[in-house]
């Protein structure tokens, strides 16, 4: 086996899993069940409107890289599990580099639809796109190294990094947020996703992206990821369909208002 992924094998190897990943995942819900409770406290009903709105989109942004981070999560354990580490790392740098591609793509685009007046909105002044922008990066970034590290079946290391996560973005809000409000929160959210990826990334050295373009196994990727990636989008959607709705329909305040009662 590879040093970045130990042996699957073994008795309890599928409970040991389980426990290195719940622990995280369960640790990390109360601190951001926190986090929106007092984002709530400190923020007006608009304001709190507007934090609904920022949700949703970047809740879409975990989807802009097109499928290939989902993809990733089945082409590269199966090279690992054949022990073929070459394919797997060329799986692995490709992704980052299409992944890079399609977000920078995406910062173009709302740099340039702002700029030129299609994408202007009053609530939300230019510092906050900018904010925006940032976090887009810093999430997708986020997501690739998750997914590397289940991966390498590096649960426990997951686990650390969800935990450092909640913790990070709860002394954000409680810091940040009482002092500069809405563009706190985005600050907050965006400095939690910064961190835990450089935290993964001091602590695993093979998260580190080496991007490069393979056209063979940017399609491989693709063919499996955009399925899912519609279909991501869709439900997505679905889910959120009733806050646009109200924003269109009454405004940001009473998409707040909303909110609280949804939360």
């Amino acid at each position: 086996m590879s040093k970045g992924r130990p042996s699957p094998k073994g008795p309890n190897t599928a409970l040991r899993h389980l426990f290195q990943y719940g622990w995280g995942e369960l640790g990390s819900r109360g601190p951001l069940v926190l986090c929106e409770l007092f984002i709530m406290r400190f923020l007006s009903p608009a304001e709190y409107g507007l934090w609904a709105l920022f949700q949703i989109a970047v809740n879409y942004n975990n989807f802009s890289h097109l499928g290939i981070i989902a993809a990733l999560a089945i082409r590269e354990p199966k090279a690992l599990g054949v022990e073929d580490y070459h394919a797997a790392r060329r799986t692995r740098n490709t992704a980052a580099a299409g992944i890079l591609t399609v977000t920078l793509a995406i910062a173009l685009a709302i740099v340039f639809l702002h700029l030129t007046g299609r994408l202007n909105f009053d609530e939300f002044p230019r510092h906050l796109f900018i904010l925006f922008i940032g976090l887009v990066f810093a999430q997708q970034g986020l997501i690739y190294a998750q997914t590397l590290l289940q991966n390498h079946l590096r649960f426990s290391e997951l686990s650390k990094g969800k935990l450092f996560y909640a913790l990070c973005f709860l002394t954000g809000v409680l810091v940040i947020v009482p002092v500069l409000g809405l563009q706190g929160a985005i600050l907050s959210w965006l400095l939690a996703f910064a961190c835990t990826t450089f935290f993964y990334a001091a602590r695993n050295g093979f998260l580190i992206p080496q991007p490069r373009f393979d056209l063979a196994e940017i399609k491989a990727l693709l063919a499996i990821g955009f399925p899912l990636f519609v279909f991501g989008v869709v439900k997505l959607g679905l889910l959120s369909f009733d806050k646009i709705a109200v924003a269109i329909a009454l405004g940001k305040t009473h998409v707040g208002y909303y909110n609280v009662s949804a939360a």
